[in-house]
């Protein structure tokens, strides 16, 4: 992706002739998968206010003339896609976590299930989230309660330290049920 997120978490250069110099002289390696609904991805996903803003900086790299400022922006048009997302209504829903030990129920901007500590070039919700360990890391981001914590959870996405939210919680299962009340958007 834009943000090269995957070959960060594994340690590959982005610069192409390095990176191409490491994959000659590495050794393959299994990296756990997520599924979701089915689906298959290997990095980061995320409902609401994640998946509005990784669905505005795609319809911004696919807009007619805007390829050239998305390349540019690089990484930045996530940041600037998520202060975009979190200036408009977010739909109240309530998100409903089963994992093996407990059943958590919140009301929550987004839930991010991560593979590895960073998405979007800049953000990062479960900083110990590794692609090696069998694990999967959820980190629920809850609504925030008037204008102060609103304002907290601007600041943080802008310093890309989601998890650091007061009210977040980081949770790492092996398998996890996830319902909410009214349909959602899921990006992976």
């Amino acid at each position: 992706g834009s943000a090269n997120d995957l070959a960060a978490a594994l340690g590959i250069p982005s610069d192409p002739a390095e990176a191409c110099h490491l994959l000659q002289k590495g050794k393959p390696r299994a990296i756990d998968l997520l599924s979701v609904n089915g689906s298959l991805f290997a990095t980061c996903g995320g409902t609401d206010v994640a998946a509005s803003v990784a669905a505005r900086a795609d319809r911004w790299k696919r807009r007619k003339g805007w390829h050239p400022l998305a390349r540019l922006l690089g990484r930045s048009q996530y940041t600037a896609a998520a202060l975009c997302g979190l200036l408009r209504p977010i739909p109240k829903r309530s998100i409903v976590v089963d994992c093996a030990d407990r059943t958590r129920v919140f009301d929550a901007v987004a839930l991010l299930v991560s593979n590895q500590p960073r998405f979007g070039g800049r953000f990062r919700a479960s900083p110990g989230a590794s692609n090696q360990d069998g694990l999967l890391d959820l980190c629920l981001i809850p609504r925030p309660r008037g204008p102060r914590n609103w304002m907290q959870l601007l600041q943080r996405a802008w310093q890309g330290e989601l998890w650091t939210l007061p009210g977040a919680e980081n949770v790492k299962v092996c398998e996890a049920t996830i319902t909410a009340s009214s349909p959602v958007r899921f990006f992976g």
